[in-house]
């Protein structure tokens, strides 16, 4: 699926109707513990202050780094589990389906998925 201005159109209009919160992050591939806990607490901290403004939508879109076979493929990591329980937490909903990272492995194409776009009322018509 290719998302054009039509397919986002609905989406952006209601988005103007309702009060919402909009958050994008990249998590840096490789990061030490120190900086993975980082990162993830400042995500956390941010969810929180925006779930105390119960905005009517939250959408979290990004690059993760992270695998997890709920979404898709058959690999889960430490850092897919970690936020699948963020998502859990907070409670938002991954939507990506397909792969969103394909690479030539010595087997072949390796297609994950890193790169999430989640939200609270996954029932919106877009």
């Amino acid at each position: 699926m290719f998302i054009t201005k039509t397919t986002l159109q609905p989406l952006i209009d209601l988005l103007y109707q309702y009060s919402r919160s909009f958050v994008t992050s990249y998590r840096k591939y490789g990061q030490t513990n120190h900086e993975y806990k980082a990162y993830m607490d400042n995500l956390d901290d941010s969810l929180d202050k925006i779930t105390d403004e119960d905005p009517h939508e939250v959408i979290l879109t990004g690059d993760f780094n992270a695998h997890n076979e709920v979404w898709y493929g058959s690999k889960t990591d430490k850092k897919g589990l970690d936020m699948q329980e963020l998502l859990e937490k907070h409670p938002l909903r991954q939507m990506v389906d397909q792969p969103t990272y394909i690479t030539n492995g010595p087997n072949g194409q390796v297609k994950t998925l890193v790169d999430l776009v989640c939200v609270r009322q996954p029932n919106l018509d877009i």
